[in-house]
């Protein structure tokens, strides 16, 4: 688990203010066993069930990352926001309570992913890089996983004006260089998928690496 991010998100799920609350929180806060345990405590075990499946605030982290790995505590609280609103929205649905002392059922986190993920795409590379609008648009329905061939027909350009773009979109964090130097291939992290309706996989065939 990334330690550093916990506190970011123990204010969101806090129980209302009153002086035993705010010292129980102090208390989180300043002790990193006291987080591990609060997030044990309050998240299932798993959001995808496997031995090789990760924990679920790990799981957490790592869709709400760029594709230079780096997850910002905004989109993190984000996603707790959006899991309280569709946590809120099943109970009132009458579905049963989440087990034991869990906050969250584990359904709802993938219902709410997109959100985030829309927000993401939106307030910050439509938003802040406008000039990348048509080519991100142009990635709707696609894999996740493109190569400089495919993104060159996807975005009607020459081979190494796609390679060209590409690289400025690693730096907006928006893919992540896999392959080799002399066959790249470019992949697009969770965060963006939902909003782009990107597939799992490679472009003309095939599984992505490190995919969960």
């Amino acid at each position: 688990m990334i330690q550093s991010a916990r506190p970011y998100i123990l204010p969101v799920v806090q129980a209302p203010y009153n002086e035993k609350n705010e010292s129980s929180r102090d208390k989180v806060l300043g002790d990193v066993g006291e987080q591990n345990q609060l997030l044990i405590r309050i998240f299932p075990p798993q959001v995808e069930q496997g031995t090789r499946k990760a924990a679920a605030f790990d799981w957490m982290i790592g869709r709400c990352a760029d594709a230079s790995g780096n997850t910002s505590p905004r989109e993190l609280i984000h996603l707790l926001n959006c899991l309280r609103d569709e946590e809120i929205r099943r109970l009132e649905r009458g579905e049963a309570a989440a087990p034991n002392d869990q906050i969250f059922d584990r359904s709802v986190f993938k219902q709410a992913l997109p959100m985030v993920s829309e927000t993401r795409l939106n307030t910050y590379l439509f938003a802040e890089y406008p000039d990348e609008r048509h080519f991100l648009e142009k990635l709707k329905g696609e894999k996740c996983e493109q190569y400089p061939d495919s993104l060159a027909a996807i975005w009607s350009v020459s081979k190494t004006e796609a390679i060209k773009k590409t690289q400025e979109l690693v730096k907006l964090g928006f893919f992540q260089v896999r392959g080799t130097r002399a066959e790249p291939s470019f992949w697009v992290p969770f965060l963006y998928r939902d909003a782009l309706n990107l597939v799992q996989g490679k472009a003309g065939g095939g599984t992505s690496d490190g995919e969960e």
